[in-house]
């Protein structure tokens, strides 16, 4: 009998019978997952699946579909870094800033982008469906408890519990809206405007910062819907953090990219004027020969100076004014002293670039901090437990005797050790030992910038594949070292999780697109619209590739369908006791007349 089934832990915890409950850990197997799979010094080590077995039998499948996502992951990014150091750091080192086999080579690259993501969701699907089967998940059905904050009464039909529960979605949109005007105001201050380092910065910043409130506002809102069940609440909660963390991490980007050109425009009565306001704080863009200085704003220049300017000024029809749209050049690349406007870059493809960058290695950097946060706080508090452990004993062995202290010496056990753990680091949302949802979601704002924006610089590509690897470890570490051993719950594949890396990647075939045609040469001094015919063919040509590969790529393996058809069929003898030595017993209908009219005989 489980003493679950008698007592309620919780609420023995709640009325302070108990102190606190956890599971309890078990020092071979700590060890044997430590030494094996765990262990810092395998930390640049390209993680694979030799440990899955032990880890879900000691974690349980849900955190075990976890690693083996991300070791699948990880190990397909190395394909797509390849593809990166070959198409993208290859022409930037051998053929500069305005050779056609960049051009080329990026182009490239979004073409393999777009197969890889699609390939890779399908590839996983495939090793989950095999690992479910292996591990008996398929088709898993769990009976759940209702949960101690949920509150039958709250269940009702009135304008008050329907307003409660629409709350959350109105929040969600209006922190989307919030967040996209502050971004705004923010990308047309001037003082960030002339400092594209800062700029990224900054703009870096207050997405994480953007980020992290939302994470706390969820839970309140999570909480206000009253869910019954655990799963609910968790389907929740992830639906609301990755809508608004996905939107925050690359509305910046998509600003940029698309809306930037049109938003930010400056007019003025001619181009000498228009020119002098725009780089009277920056400069002229370099590669560039304007014999006036740019703060000189009472000099007029000659329209043949700043020919570089070309495709990105024009006349507005209303104020007959001249304007300068919002994406004009900072940098030129002139070959024999003379400047192509074709070769310049952008503002806007500069802040993509460095923002792109920026902000990948700032959510690395700060997945790697919160995952070396708990270690340092959990070992301190341990050394700082055993020290006084340690003088304690001191203490008691002065007062009692050398002699009469035979091997009785208090130590710290490991059960002492597992409960400040609890105390420090629980796994639960929120908590410094890491949750499910939070390491997910860590997973899912990367695999969003790799699909989406790696296209702009595709070294981001090899970034990644090295800092996932170094990232597996120290979640690995942090899982067996620090992090409360959580109770080992079933999970049939990485579940919601799923059905969000497929949405991710239909919006990253999407955003590459538009990246392509509206930001790159050539087609970026197209007319607006040939622009937008290119990416809707382009976008849903690219489309039935990915239906190609879902079509030819089965998501069911043909090894997991004879082994369902084999267990289906075994079940059904069991079921009906069609064993081959009944079968004699069984009568034969194929005799029984059905017609209305009588055989003859």
């Amino acid at each position: 009998m489980c003493l679950s089934s008698i007592a309620s832990f919780k609420e023995l915890a709640d009325h302070n019978i108990v102190s606190t409950m956890f599971a309890a850990a078990k020092w071979d197997v700590v060890m044997q997952l430590h030494t094996e799979w765990a262990s810092l010094r395998n930390v640049l080590c390209v993680p694979d699946h030799a440990h899955d077995n032990l880890v879900r039998e000691y974690f349980g499948e849900k955190v075990a579909f976890f690693f083996h996502w991300m070791a699948v992951y990880t190990r397909y990014l190395g394909i797509l870094a390849i593809a990166g150091f070959l198409l993208g750091v290859i022409p930037h080192w051998f053929f500069g800033h305005s050779d056609r086999i960049k051009r080329i080579g990026q182009l490239s690259f979004c073409l393999v982008l777009i197969i890889w993501a699609t390939s890779f969701n399908v590839i996983y699907q495939r090793a989950s469906l095999r690992l479910q089967q292996k591990w008996g998940m398929k088709r898993l059905s769990i009976s759940e408890k209702n949960l101690p904050s949920y509150d039958p009464d709250k269940d009702g039909m009135g304008r008050r519990e329907q307003l409660i529960r629409r709350l959350p979605s109105l929040c969600v949109m209006v922190y989307m809206l919030l967040f996209m005007g502050f971004v705004v105001w923010l990308n047309s201050y001037p003082t960030l405007k002339k400092n594209p380092s800062l700029h990224a910065g900054v703009i870096s910043i207050v997405v994480k910062g953007g980020s992290f409130l939302w994470g706390k506002i969820c839970d309140v809102l999570v909480s206000l819907e009253n869910h019954r069940t655990y799963s609910r609440a968790s389907s929740s909660r992830v639906w609301k953090l990755s809508s608004v963390k996905l939107f925050v991490s690359v509305w910046p980007f998509l600003q940029a990219a698309f809306l930037q050109e049109y938003m930010s425009a400056t007019c003025g009565q001619n181009l000498s004027e228009v020119a002098h306001e725009v780089y009277h704080s920056r400069g002229w863009p370099a590669g560039t020969n304007v014999s006036i200085p740019a703060n000189r704003a009472d000099l007029f220049i000659s329209p043949y100076e700043l020919g570089f300017l070309m495709h990105s000024s024009f006349a507005d029809s209303e104020s007959g004014q001249v304007c300068i749209s919002g994406c004009y050049p900072v940098e030129c690349y002139p070959k024999q002293g003379v400047v192509d406007p074709k070769q310049c870059k952008s503002v806007c493809w500069e802040f993509l670039q460095v923002s792109a960058t920026t902000l990948f290695l700032l959510n690395v950097l700060s997945t790697v901090v919160f995952v070396v946060i708990p270690i340092l706080l959990t070992k301190m508090t341990v050394q700082r437990e055993m020290a006084k452990a340690a003088r304690s004993d001191d203490e008691s062995s002065e007062e009692t005797g050398p002699g009469d202290n035979n091997n009785n010496k208090d130590s710290y056990s490991f059960l002492q050790f597992q409960a400040k753990c609890n105390l420090m680091a629980p796994y639960a949302y929120g908590e410094w030992g890491g949750s499910g949802t939070e390491d997910f979601m860590e997973m899912a704002i990367s695999f969003t910038m790799v699909t989406s924006f790696s296209v702009i610089r595709p070294s981001m590509a090899i970034i990644a594949f090295i800092a996932h690897i170094v990232e597996y470890r120290l979640l690995a570490f942090r899982m067996v070292n620090v992090t409360c051993r959580p109770f080992p719950f079933p999970s049939e594949g990485i579940g919601v999780w799923q059905t969000l890396m497929s949405n991710i990647t239909w919006m990253g075939v999407t955003t590459t697109v538009g990246v392509a045609v509206f930001t790159m040469h050539p087609s970026k001094f197209w007319p607006f619209w040939q622009r937008l015919l290119l990416f809707i063919v382009a976008e849903k040509s690219l489309d039935m590739v990915k239906m190609l590969i879902e079509f030819n790529l089965p998501v069911e393996p043909h090894d997991v369908i004879l082994v369902d058809d084999f267990n289906s069929g075994f079940c059904r003898k069991l079921r009906l006791g069609l064993d081959q030595s009944h079968q004699e017993q069984l009568h034969d209908y194929a005799a029984v007349n059905i017609g209305i009219h009588h055989r003859s005989e």
